[in-house]
């Protein structure tokens, strides 16, 4: 049951350090935050970050799923 908590705890947090990031990312590419251009082609920044939004998902959802489960 610990355990199980752990993970989640682990997972959110993890999980919503990459949705910052995919926020300032996006935020930085509408050209709201900064003025510094990426290092990489558009395409790159774009699969990048949608990437990045999607493992944030998953580890935000894990994390909620694994605090909120009933353990025997």
């Amino acid at each position: 049951m610990e355990q199980a908590k752990t993970i989640g705890i682990i997972a959110l947090v993890i999980g919503g350090a990459i949705g910052i990031w995919v926020f300032t990312r996006i935020t930085n590419f509408a050209g709201q935050m900064h003025s510094w251009q990426p290092p990489f082609t558009d395409t790159e920044y774009e699969m990048i970050t949608l990437g990045g939004a999607a493992i944030a998902l998953v580890l935000i959802i894990v994390g909620l799923i694994n605090l909120t489960k009933k353990h025997d």
